[in-house]
């Protein structure tokens, strides 16, 4: 009996199709099935009846059979194998000639697109380092914008355009701090947006602002003006266009803080004090300075654009008494006074020779903004004054002080 193997009842049970085996004694032949019982060496058990030559004839046809049987079973086994064998050996033989064409023709196929992809590659490299420059830029500007940042931009000539230095005075129209100062040094190219919320930060300190007005002091809660015109955040000095000193010095820019809902206010305000300066130009001798303003240097200069029209002014007037034949009248000279309050603020005022010193307390009124009932005095010397006289008649000097006493 041969080797058992576990695939022999798997075997058994497909083995119902095998080809006829042809006997001598039956010329058509017969089909033997291979029963279990012959493929594992176990006869069939002898009927009742049968004699023993019987038996052994059948014993030693079933022998043979048995034989034969596990002939052809065995070769089934190694057809199948060998089939199995032949199957797999094709479809990788089948795999791989079937691989291999497309891969020829892939690789046929792939070897112009290559150089595309490459050519992409180049391609896109530009467009790589435009945007590298592009976010260099970009963070440059961040800088720049920042509170301590600022790059150097290089400007016609080579000259660094923005190493232009101003100090922007910040007068406060704000509750709590109202008529204070406070100075920033920036560049020219830093936008006001940057530096207004440290400008804002410093009234807040400086003058202890209580928890209930800090609202108040936001950058998006006021708004700036310079000379009347409201000056937008984005914007920064050098969009002035002022020009630059001699010396290449810091340059003054005075605005204004004003709150949201007092900026139409403070614009209808302004127009009004203009129109008034401009009537005090044309029908008196003195020119309004400064306002009533606290700051630490207050030697403050007047805006370019009035002492250019006093002198524009005085220039006139003297080439009219060339032309007429007669001197120039010596009261056409203007001297700079300063007026001193109880509160040691000071306001400079221009006159002349000839000006009353009652146009003189007049102008203090209108730059303190006080009421027509408030009597005022002026003291020269510590002593008090004629409102009445002139300025020649007190021999007041350029540089004089004359104190103010309100009553």
């Amino acid at each position: 009996m041969g080797e058992f193997n576990e695939y022999d009842d798997i075997d058994d049970f497909f083995c119902n199709d095998i080809s006829p085996l042809h006997d001598e004694a039956d010329e058509f032949g017969s089909t033997d099935i291979a029963l279990p019982s012959q493929l594992y060496g176990k006869g069939p058990k002898p009927r009742a009846g049968e004699s023993k030559a019987l038996r052994d004839r059948n014993k030693e046809s079933g022998s043979g059979t048995e034989s034969e049987a596990k002939g052809d079973t065995l070769a089934t086994k190694r057809g199948r194998s060998s089939w199995r064998r032949g199957a797999s050996e094709s479809s990788r033989s089948s795999s791989l000639g079937s691989s291999s064409p497309s891969d020829s023709s892939s690789g046929r196929s792939l070897s112009p697109v290559r150089p595309a992809k490459r050519k992409r590659t180049d391609e896109q490299q530009p467009e790589s380092e435009a945007n590298r420059f592009l976010a260099e830029m970009e963070r440059d500007i961040e800088l720049s914008a920042g509170p301590g940042g600022g790059e150097t931009a290089t400007g016609k000539g080579g000259r660094d355009t923005d190493a232009r230095v101003y100090n922007v005075g910040f007068i406060s129209r704000i509750e709590g701090s109202r008529n204070r100062r406070v100075n920033v040094k920036v560049t020219g190219q830093k936008q006001f947006a940057t530096f207004l919320a440290i400008a804002l930060a410093a009234f807040s300190k400086q003058h202890n602002i209580r928890k209930s007005l800090k609202p108040k002091y936001q950058a998006d809660q006021v708004k700036i003006y310079r000379e009347g015109v409201e000056v937008f955040k984005f914007m920064t000095c050098d969009s002035f266009n002022i020009e630059e000193p001699y010396n290449a010095s810091a340059t003054d820019i005075e605005v204004y803080i004003v709150p949201v809902d007092e900026a139409t206010a403070f614009e209808q305000e302004w127009k009004r004090k203009f129109e008034e300066r401009v009537r005090m130009l044309s029908n008196s001798s003195f020119l309004e300075v400064m306002d009533d303003i606290e700051d630490d240097n207050d030697d403050f200069l007047v805006n370019e654009y009035e002492k250019a029209l006093v002198n524009a002014r005085s220039l006139n007037e003297t080439e009219l008494a060339v032309r007429e034949g007669t001197p120039a009248d010596e009261s056409s000279q203007l001297l700079k006074i300063v007026l001193l309050g109880s509160d040691n603020k000071k306001v400079f005022i221009h006159v002349r020779p000839t000006t009353t010193l009652l146009k003189v307390a007049e102008h203090y009124r209108v730059a303190k903004e006080l009421p027509p009932t408030v009597q005022l005095s002026l003291m020269f010397d510590h002593e008090e004054i004629d409102l009445d006289d002139t300025i020649c008649n007190i021999d007041i000097e350029d540089g004089d002080i004359i104190e103010v006493v309100v009553k």
